[in-house]
């Protein structure tokens, strides 16, 4: 391949990923990330020099919004030497591969959980020990893969790459060894001297900084007129709404006007010492499932501890959270969103 149309690919990339990324803004954020896998050769002239190895690339990288942005990776590669008596100095040495490559990335989403992607790089890449030791040059990186969300920000990668470098191994032209006919060289086109390819492809691990979901501002209280307290039905009855025990936006602490009426049904409660309860905490529907579920067990924790507070025994009351699974009311509006912000208690059969 022609070493200025290679470098012309890799940099034209480079550079087009800003003014690409200005089209759409959204959400710009950092990434980080490792990947790990094998490294192949697929170039006769250096596979006659190595075989098979392991390679690891860290990278950085930076969202420009969610489709495009760019990505630096260090790249090392270890391979196995292509041992088969060729007669010449140090045959047997292991090869490592070092490189830096910089370039745009291309991230196509698929809901939540998927993002396949592609990368154009270009860098530099050198031979610290083996077949390549001592000689650096220019180099590029092509490839992509998909990352799959674990949570918000954690992700496992696959991952497949092309590499290619303007590095000839050592010796490069195995004409000029002495042992070059060796009959175990089955590809004649080994011999000759060439610019190294390989192939990397395996597993990775990424941490996305995306931004947290935040809730939307608490709605402006709403000020209702105190209900009457409830009073505990006998055991048929299954469920006690405690109207009035409500509670503000993103909020679990009892509000003082409910504290009258979680009074009377510690009164009432006392009373009926027969009667065992579920405490069940719910929400409205604003923000996440998972939220809203953590959300109302914290709701339903507050009331139990007022009620163990006024002389309830722990043992007859069990808590349970329902998130916004069981609204009462319309969660499109402002009082509704307010009802459905509620403890109820159920009688225990």
């Amino acid at each position: 391949m022609n070493r200025s149309r290679v470098l012309t690919f890799a940099l034209a990339g480079v550079l087009a990923a800003p003014a690409l990324a200005t089209a759409q803004i959204v959400e710009p954020r950092p990434f980080i990330g490792v990947d790990a896998g094998i490294a192949i050769p697929t170039r006769d002239n250096y596979w006659a020099h190595v075989h098979e190895g392991g390679s690891v690339s860290p990278y950085v990288g930076y969202m420009f919004d969610e489709a495009f942005g760019v990505q630096a990776n260090l790249h090392a590669a270890v391979m196995s030497p292509d041992d088969d008596d060729r007669d010449f100095k140090g045959e047997g040495d292991v090869t490592t591969v070092l490189g830096a490559t910089v370039g745009p990335r291309l991230s196509i989403p698929f809901g939540d959980k998927l993002e396949p992607y592609l990368v154009g790089q270009g860098g530099v890449f050198g031979g610290v020990s083996g077949r390549l030791k001592d000689e650096f040059d220019a180099g590029v990186s092509l490839g992509g893969g998909i990352d799959y969300y674990l949570t918000e920000r954690w992700a496992v990668s696959a991952f497949g790459r092309w590499n290619y470098a303007f590095i000839q191994p050592s010796p490069d032209d195995l004409n000029n060894i002495p042992n070059a006919g060796n009959p175990k060289r089955q590809n004649p086109s080994e011999a000759k001297a060439d610019d190294i390819q390989w192939v990397t492809a395996g597993l990775g691990l990424k941490y996305d900084f995306k931004p947290m979901p935040t809730p939307p501002p608490a709605p402006e209280p709403i000020v209702r007129k105190p209900e009457p307290a409830p009073v505990l039905p006998p055991p048929t009855s299954k469920k006690i709404v405690l109207r009035g025990v409500n509670f503000d936006f993103d909020k679990a602490t009892i509000r003082p006007d409910g504290k009258p009426i979680l009074d009377q049904a510690a009164r009432t409660l006392a009373d009926e010492r027969q009667v065992s309860v579920v405490v069940g905490g719910h929400t409205d529907a604003v923000g996440s499932d998972m939220y809203n579920q953590g959300l109302s067990e914290r709701r339903a924790k507050s009331v139990k501890a007022y009620l163990i507070g006024q002389g309830i025994a722990a043992g007859r009351l069990d808590v349970r959270g329902y998130g916004e699974s069981m609204p009462v009311a319309d969660n499109d509006t402002d009082e509704g969103r307010a009802q459905n912000r509620r403890v109820e208690l159920e009688v225990r059969e």
